[in-house]
Formats: structure tokens, sequence, C-alpha cells
């Protein structure tokens, strides 16, 4: 496959971006721009996808996802930061994407409960993303954690 475009690899850069700016201000509704409605998301540690306090972190579509984390980081403050990504040309109209995170969650100042979810740490997003017309959207999200502080 050749290499992915230039400008291709600006518009799935612009959407992690904008994926990470819409959970930071509680966007929720923006994210139709950046993932299908049948999107997976999953999210691991040591190979493993998370269980926390009896919950899975697994959702099977974007409506499963921005509801869970509307709700669970209502009481919070974060900050997701991306580095740059590498790109992989599966074909035609398909793009593997991976990208290194960072992220930080406190409780607002007004707030006492923090449904589990406070603190830091990062890892690694891997994403497929789907030509969709003129656009490309996320069809699959894997974020591996590597630390959690």
């Amino acid at each position: 496959m050749p290499e992915v475009s230039p400008e291709v690899i600006n518009i799935i850069t612009r959407k992690k971006l904008w994926y990470c700016r819409y959970t930071d201000t509680s966007q929720w509704h923006l994210f139709d721009k950046v993932a299908v409605p049948e999107c997976k998301f999953e999210y691991h540690s040591g190979g493993e996808v998370i269980v926390h306090s009896g919950f899975t972190y697994a959702w099977g579509s974007r409506d499963q996802f921005t509801s869970f984390f509307s709700n669970a980081l209502a009481n919070l403050q974060t900050m997701h930061l991306i580095g740059p990504g590498e790109f992989e040309q599966v074909s035609e109209d398909e793009v593997k994407a991976v990208f290194p995170i960072t992220y930080f969650s406190a409780l607002k100042k007004t707030e006492r409960e923090s449904h589990g979810v406070q603190g830091q740490g990062g890892g690694y997003y891997f994403e497929t993303y789907k030509r969709v017309g003129d656009d490309w959207l996320m069809t699959d999200l894997k974020m591996e954690r590597v630390y959690e502080k």
C-alpha cells in the first residue's frame, strides 16, 4: 500500500484532537464528527480490557461510550494530550493510526465524588478510520494504558 497522504493524516489527526477536546469540554454531542455510530471502544491495561468497580471498559457504539463518560466525567476536570501519530494505509478506504496519550483528571473544585476515574496515566490509542464520503471517521478504538498514577 502507498504511504498515507498528508491530507488524510491531517484529517485523522484533527479528529483525534477533537476527540480529546470534546471529552475535556464535555461536548459529547459533537462525537458524530469523530466516530461512526457503530464505533467500538475498548480501554486495556496489561493486554486485558479494564474492569473497574465491576464495570468493563468496552462499548459497542458511540452512543454507549459518550453516555458512560458524560456521567463518569461529570464531576471532573480533565486534560487529554496526544503526541504525533503513526499511520498505516490498510486499503484505499481504511487507515490505522497509533497516538500516544497522557491524561489527567481531578475533581472540580465544587465536587466531592470522582466515581473512581480520578488520576493520571498514559498509553497509546490504536485506532481504525474509514473513508465516509469525503471524510474519515473512527470505526474502532483501543486504548492500551501503560502507566497509571
